[in-house]
């Protein structure tokens, strides 16, 4: 409706419009994920986040190996 009323004042959802906002609503969905990345209650959510950053850019990594890039 908003990518309808974007293109003009007809009350009309055309093919494109639903086209256009499924593209828009896939792309967006790739980084969803990252929305709320390290925001929440705990103290250790920043660290929590870097060490699923080195593990999925990894995909393999021994815990010694997580140790040394977070603490040298």
């Amino acid at each position: 409706m908003c990518l309808s009323a974007s293109r003009g004042n007809d009350i009309e959802i055309s093919l494109e419009d639903f086209k256009r906002a499924k593209k828009l609503l896939e792309r967006t969905e790739k980084k969803m994920d990252k929305a709320f990345k390290g925001i929440g209650k705990s103290n250790i959510a920043e660290v929590t986040d870097r060490v699923l950053t080195v593990i999925i850019a990894k995909k393999k990594i021994k815990r010694s190996e997580v140790l040394r890039f977070l603490y040298g």
